[in-house]
């Protein structure tokens, strides 16, 4: 079954005008996941409510945009509202809505005798010419107030809020917050909420997101709240699903499932298993959640999880924020029957700087994490039958910051000598707001860099793999711990090999010193089946001058 979200109009920008109506209003739901839900409508107008009649028409619409009905009504879908009850003095209408898989805004429209004039209503909000507003500008953060880099809808809230509210910005709070009870503050996808003090939650906060922005929550205080996240996570199918984890704590197992009904995947038979998963280093294997083993176990912030949804959709963590660092322990078991990776995850509802080029704090996850110094990475799943890309201290090959979002699983590689390795998650880590670069590891083509070779190779017109070389100062023609990032599939249609002390490791992405674009002689690794046709395309080659020959050992010729 496809499964939907719906936000509503609560405190936002939009200005809608006054007709003869004397008054109406969305009333419930305040928001659902369902694809099909039913919506309802309050209306009064002096002489003619309560009761049925003819001349009040009622509609319930949605919108893709948060836009004012009043002037952007060509944005809106308008649904006949059919009379329900009273409600006092009110006319209580609905209407079924049914729209596509999206994140949808909704709103009521009402009309008096046919006259052409429309009433809009947002969710249990009497709007009226002007009332509300937009203040472009700041307010000061050595008060206590909340703040906004871009406006407010109504007033300020301050440092208690007692009205729903929507925030659809980066927004900030020097001192201690209060969220009154019955009252909820929602976080769009790309907007955040940062309280330097304490949050004292007695109503609902929830945190959004879509399919490449992520909504941010963060405090510095020492209080415990409850949150709760509604985290995109890719569809199943093959190539397809997603590497997810929680951005709470204490989520069983049974209570995730029981509030995801119908939006995560399953097999369909019984015992029910579901599209929630974990990976096993020690022999190189998945292991799916059924019905059978929900109980008594619970999804553990820090490490990461197989999940996919329904048709691409927003699946529900429900729990506590998650306030301190967080220490996973990775294990190798390469020489084994298992493999060198562990499924780690960002625990906080915050992104976190991935590599020492970000901003976010003192520190870095690679820089603080024990990590084997050929896989010296983060290896995200990229859902388009590619595989896993590397993230590296020298992203891209020229200093692009990388950020891992709220609740992004990836993999790490764990050093083959030692004990007591860890994957670490610090508070210094954390970013404050959202990063220009908001999406997660599923993202589409990258920009080329300067001073960058990418080779692929094809099976006909088949894409297989592709390997990269990055030219740059104060690298080596050794390795380079964090640098040169070996491949997450050692067998990998092409990679190439260190041109100094060759350990053996086939690599994705290889940085070497400048000089080497004038002359050098680089190791490339073929791995297909004898017989098998394949061609090696140079993708890209941005050095200067570039002169990229191929020469066949076997054979003896040059390409």
């Amino acid at each position: 079954m496809k499964q939907y979200l719906y936000l509503f109009l609560i405190s936002t920008s939009l200005s809608f005008s006054q007709s003869t109506i004397n008054w109406g209003s969305l009333w419930h739901p305040q928001n659902s996941t369902n694809g099909s839900t039913t919506f309802y409508a309050q209306v009064y107008e002096p002489g003619v409510t309560p009761g049925p009649t003819n001349a009040i028409a009622a509609w319930i619409g949605y919108s893709t945009e948060n836009t004012n009905p009043n002037t952007d009504n060509g944005s809106w879908t308008w649904v006949s509202a059919s009379y329900n009850a009273t409600s006092g003095n009110n006319n209580e209408y609905m209407a079924t809505l049914t729209p596509p898989p999206g994140t949808y805004y909704v709103a009521s429209r009402f009309e008096l005798n046919s006259e052409g004039s429309y009433y809009y209503g947002g969710y249990q909000t009497t709007w009226n010419n002007n009332s509300a507003t937009i203040t472009h500008g700041v307010y000061t953060t050595n008060d206590g107030i909340l703040t906004d880099d871009n406006t407010w809808a109504d007033s300020n809230p301050g440092t208690t809020i007692s009205s729903d509210i929507t925030i659809g910005h980066d927004v900030t709070l020097t001192g201690d917050l209060t969220i009154n009870s019955g009252i909820t503050v929602f976080i769009e996808a790309g907007a955040s909420l940062i309280v330097t003090g304490n949050i004292t939650n007695n109503g609902t906060i929830v945190v959004d997101s879509n399919s490449d922005k992520f909504g941010v929550i963060y405090s510095t205080g020492t209080n415990d709240f409850d949150i709760e996240i509604r985290r995109w996570v890719n569809t199943q199918g093959s190539s397809e699903w997603d590497l997810i984890g929680p951005s709470v704590k204490n989520l069983t197992l049974t209570d995730f499932i029981n509030d995801n009904n119908n939006l995560i995947a399953t097999n369909g038979s019984s015992p029910t298993t579901y599209a929630v998963g974990y990976y096993l280093t020690h022999n190189n294997s998945w292991i799916n959640y059924n019905d059978n083993t929900l109980s008594g176990n619970s999804l553990s912030p820090s490490r990461g999880y197989q999940m996919a949804s329904v048709s691409g959709n927003k699946l529900i963590f429900k729990g506590e924020y998650v306030l301190q660092a967080h220490q996973m322990s990775i294990t190798n078991h390469a020489s084994g029957s298992g493999s060198r990776w562990n499924l780690v995850a960002n625990p906080f509802s915050s992104y976190i700087g991935g590599n020492d080029d970000t901003t976010a704090g003192n520190l870095s996850f690679l820089d603080v994490s024990d990590l084997d110094s050929s896989f010296g990475g983060i290896y995200g799943w990229k859902a388009d039958g590619t595989g896993y890309i590397a993230y590296g201290q020298n992203y891209l090959g020229n200093d692009t910051p990388v950020y891992i979002a709220p609740g992004q699983g990836f993999f790490v590689a764990c050093p083959s000598v030692g004990s007591g390795h860890r994957a670490r998650f610090n508070e210094s880590m954390i970013f404050n707001g959202v990063p220009t670069t908001t999406d997660d590891f599923i993202q589409g083509d990258l920009p080329n860099s300067e001073n960058e070779i990418l080779i692929k190779i094809f099976n006909h017109n088949e894409f297989l793999a592709e390997t990269k070389l990055f030219f740059n100062e104060n690298m080596s023609f050794g390795l380079d711990p964090g640098y040169d990032l070996g491949n997450f599939y050692q067998n990998s249609a092409i990679s190439t090999r260190l041109l100094e002390n060759d350990n053996g490791i086939n690599f994705q992405i290889q940085e070497l010193p400048e000089q080497a674009m004038e002359n050098a002689v680089i190791p490339l690794v073929i791995n297909q089946s004898a017989g098998q046709e394949f061609r090696i395309n140079l993708h890209t080659a941005t050095i200067p001058d570039p002169n990229v020959y191929l020469e066949d050992v076997e054979e003896g010729t040059f390409t």
